[in-house]
């Protein structure tokens, strides 16, 4: 069975690529995804918006809010 993929833009460099929902996803935590950008390899956190169902990339941030 294939996965659906979602066409994401990295927030860093804004490269197209697609994403697959994560298990964390499919358990109904919006959040729940990180992902490695394949251009700048910047990480990554993936929003899953359950209504829309679409998948957004944001900057990535530590346990004190700062963007890493």
């Amino acid at each position: 069975m294939k996965n659906k993929r979602y066409e994401i833009n990295c927030p860093y460099c804004g490269k197209v690529q697609y994403a697959c929902l994560s298990i964390l996803h499919t358990w109904g935590i919006a959040d729940g995804g990180r992902g490695k950008c394949l251009g700048c390899k910047k990480i990554m956190t993936l929003v899953f918006d359950y209504e829309a169902g679409t998948m957004i990339a944001k900057m990535a941030e530590n346990k004190n809010g700062q963007t890493i």
